[in-house]
């Protein structure tokens, strides 16, 4: 049955990473373990018992060690597919954010961006709006780190637009953390009157929109950015 046929394949899949499969010599054979894993996926449309789900987190969990393999890209595509016909979108696109997260905790940022711009995507319906104005201030971060400061301005401002104009309350907390993005991003590519004319709109929204705004001991990053604009008065004179 499909159900047995994707259970086996996926064994046989581990199997074809023993070291001594083929002679004295100990080698891993990653082809190998690549072809019974797109014979697993090619059946798994009619396994429905088979664990797709956990196959695709094995995947994720394995992405910062197998992403440099020409065949890897190919691989999470198809196993995204399967994956949204079985579920839905949604479910795709957490597992994107998961192998985001895993890349560029390893420094992989690039690789780690492209599966983020695939989540901001899948996300961007108004059941699934924070998780997609949280994969655009992730974008911005990552664009920041690697000193893109333009591409990292616009993800923020892009997040604070969605956050304000989505009338949902639950989101106004992030349309103050995208201002204070947009302003880091001002800061280190040295547009003080940007950064100035962003501070007034940085408070009005903190003290509106933030849970218990006063106790600045909470909320580091205002402390940081309050300290940045001093900083950048000082030098714009």
């Amino acid at each position: 049955s499909p159900n047995r046929q994707a259970n086996l394949l996926y064994t046989r899949s581990l199997i074809a990473t023993l070291p001594f499969l083929h002679g004295v010599e100990p080698q891993t054979d990653f082809d190998s373990q690549f072809e019974f894993w797109f014979k697993l996926l090619k059946v798994a449309d009619k396994a429905p018992l088979f664990e797709l789900e956990a196959f695709v987190d094995g995947l994720t969990k394995l992405t910062p060690f197998l992403n440099k393999s020409p065949h890897f890209e190919r691989l999470l595509r198809r196993a995204d597919e399967v994956l949204e016909r079985r579920t839905s979108g949604f479910v795709v696109a957490e597992k994107c954010r998961d192998r985001a997260m895993a890349l560029i905790e390893e420094g992989q940022i690039l690789a780690g961006m492209a599966e983020l711009h695939r989540v901001k995507v899948k996300w961007f319906t108004g059941d699934t709006l924070r998780a997609s104005v949280l994969a655009l201030l992730l974008l911005a971060a990552a664009y920041r780190r690697l000193g893109l400061l333009w591409a990292a301005k616009y993800y923020s401002l892009g997040a604070a637009f969605v956050a304000l104009r989505a009338e949902d309350d639950d989101l106004l907390p992030l349309f103050t953390s995208a201002l204070l993005e947009a302003a880091a991003c001002c800061y280190d590519s040295g547009e003080w009157v940007a950064f100035s004319d962003l501070m007034p709109v940085i408070l009005s929204a903190h003290f509106e929109f933030v849970d218990d705004p006063n106790n600045l001991e909470e909320h580091e990053r205002l402390q940081g950015t309050i300290y940045h604009f001093f900083v950048a008065r000082a030098l714009s004179k």
